[in-house]
């Protein structure tokens, strides 16, 4: 609920007959014991007969859910479940039905937040997961309207004839819309994600860069540049600051972020 932003009968339906199935999550492998990730973020897809608005959609899981997704699964391996794309992905702790049903699954978050603390209604979830996305959408990181969709929401008369609310989205699209989840994750993430991570050493090296003389735009082109010596990239410019010797520049007259190799 908090990192895809389905609804608890998206998970498990009213009457635990149909519900939110490993095959549902298509990018899950299992081997042996053993589960694994195609790519993260992964498809979350959620059948109409389980959508609010009887329409299909895909929503992704980061890093974290998929984490606590492989850690239940294979305990359920480890206790002699067969899991398959058949397999619900959360099970009923106290009853005979195939699913938990939307309102076992609501009363378990709720005994969750009760434990931790919190009063708030387990709602609260996904509430928390489109606020958060729209932190990361005034951030450019996400546009509205890839939120709207991954929420199940149907009212955006353009995209539902032209663009996300087509039968059948392109490959380009989902990858984009995996792209633009993958930005956003830190603003749903509660442990630092690897783009965050990545993120802050990007934001170290373009200071670096700065502190020795480059404008801003070029110091944060070469911090993101993967090929780019940023501490040489330094020395240099305070090599050139104080009357040191500078490297010819490249070969062509094009200027290459790079000192020339030791001889």
């Amino acid at each position: 609920m908090a990192f895809a932003g389905l609804r608890p009968r998206s998970i498990g339906s009213y009457d635990g007959t149909d519900g939110l199935t490993v095959g549902d999550l298509p990018e899950i492998e299992v081997e042996g014991k053993h589960i694994s990730f195609e790519k993260v973020p992964i498809i979350v897809r959620v059948r109409a007969k389980n959508s609010k608005a009887k329409h299909g959609y895909l929503s992704f899981l980061g890093s974290e859910g998929c984490l606590a997704i492989q850690q239940y699964l294979e305990q359920r391996l480890i206790d002699g479940v067969k899991v398959d794309t058949k397999t619900d992905v959360v099970h009923p702790e106290r009853s005979d039905k195939k699913f938990s049903g939307a309102q076992n699954i609501g009363d378990g978050v709720r005994r969750a937040m009760r434990s931790a603390g919190l009063d708030q209604h387990p709602y609260v979830w996904r509430t928390y997961f489109l606020s958060r996305l729209l932190e990361a959408s005034n951030a450019g990181k996400v546009t509205d309207r890839y939120v709207e969709f991954w929420a199940g929401h149907t009212d955006d008369v353009t995209s539902k004839h032209y663009t996300t609310g087509r039968a059948n989205l392109p490959q380009s699209m989902v990858e984009d819309m995996r792209a633009a989840y993958k930005r956003a994750e830190a603003y749903l993430a509660t442990v630092p994600t690897g783009s965050e991570q990545e993120e802050m050493k990007i934001s170290i090296r373009a200071g670096m860069l700065e502190v020795a003389g480059y404008p801003r735009d070029e110091a944060d082109a070469l911090a993101r540049d993967p090929e780019a010596d940023v501490p040489a990239l330094v020395r240099r410019k305070f090599g050139a600051s104080v009357g040191l010797p500078i490297a010819p520049a490249s070969r062509g007259g094009e200027q290459k972020h790079r000192l020339p190799p030791p001889r």
